[in-house]
């Protein structure tokens, strides 16, 4: 929940916490792709889309600053093409992006093409900081007579959540107000507070929260999504190689992912064959699993000659068998 007493709080859904989008910063990847999204919507919505011979898009602060690091230029050119966060493929960003570059063409909102060179039309302000927040950016459309159409400045304020310049706080949100939910607490005490007066537990209580605003299949489809995006996630994580994209070339820390997925791999099929996951075997005849044999009966033994210093229980090993080789030890 947000807000005040003084205000009305809007709700913050579970689906405004937990986003799917393109990363690595939900501010300065995710929220780019929305404004730009929300700049294409502006221009359809005024019938100035068809129009447009170019856009010029200025980062300024730290999405300036940063936003080579954090893939901020990707995003915009992937919202200002059409892509929506929560249904972008990442397998085909880099095709997409390189296309741009080489073509010196964007294709605004996946329809008529534009001229667009990322050098000159994606400008890095990072020597200005818009007075109301850090991670500010500015559209602006221009016909082929090269005169301005629209123009529209967006706030990433974190989170992938995106204000226009004439919004407040709360117009990232939905418009759904605290008080109109079956349960509105403000704090970790009121919720409390609700799960006792009406014997329900945290989860009944968000549950019953989200199936206010939507119905409760759409509720378990999206929880369903987000799960299975999060799966995805790590798999592609740990199937992909090379360097993490942002990353300066040379750094240290590259990706670490794959070298311990393929060590699990191979160990469990050794594991599978015989071994213990390190190449040498556990079987009766194995080197490395004799040693273990030994120092376990070694400090058997030691325990023993402390209760019994006549030694009469000490383990000994088991005599040859007659094909040449020894009887595994009941340690083992």
């Amino acid at each position: 929940m947000t807000g005040t007493a003084q205000t009305n709080r809007q709700v913050v859904s579970t689906f405004d916490l937990v986003k799917i989008g393109i990363g690595p910063s939900s501010s300065h990847s995710t929220g780019p792709m929305v404004a730009a999204g929300r700049f294409l919507a502006r221009l359809a919505d005024g019938r100035r889309l068809d129009r447009v011979a170019r856009v010029v898009v200025s980062l300024f602060g730290s999405l300036a600053l940063t936003g080579r690091g954090h893939g901020t230029d990707t995003a915009v050119l992937l919202g200002l093409m059409g892509a929506r966060p929560e249904t972008l493929d990442p397998d085909g960003v880099a095709a997409r992006v390189r296309a741009v570059a080489d073509g010196q063409r964007l294709a605004l909102g996946g329809g008529p093409e534009i001229a667009f060179d990322p050098a000159g039309d994606l400008l890095f302000r990072g020597d200005v900081f818009l007075d109301r927040h850090p991670n500010g950016l500015r559209f602006e459309a221009f016909d082929a007579a090269r005169r301005e159409l629209d123009a529209a400045t967006y706030f990433s304020i974190g989170g992938g959540f995106v204000l226009a310049e004439d919004e407040e706080g709360d117009g990232a949100l939905t418009n759904m107000s605290v008080d109109d939910l079956p349960y509105p607490f403000d704090s970790a005490a009121d919720l409390l507070a609700l799960g006792r007066r009406h014997d329900k537990s945290f989860a009944d209580l968000v549950w019953a929260n989200e199936c206010a605003r939507r119905a409760p299949a759409e509720v378990t489809a999206g929880l369903e999504r987000i799960w299975q995006v999060m799966q995805a996630c790590i798999a592609r994580g740990c199937a992909a190689e090379g360097g993490v994209a942002g990353r300066p070339r040379g750094a240290a820390a590259g990706r670490r992912s794959p070298s311990p997925v393929e060590r699990a791999a191979r160990d469990r099929r050794r594991r599978a064959d015989g071994g213990d996951g390190l190449g040498q075997s556990l079987r009766p005849g194995g080197e490395r699993g004799k040693r273990r044999r030994r120092a376990r009966r070694h400090r058997a033994n030691q325990w023993r000659r402390r209760r019994d210093p006549g030694g009469a229980g000490l383990l000994r090993p088991h005599p040859p068998r007659r094909d040449g080789g020894r009887g595994c030890a009941i340690f083992c």
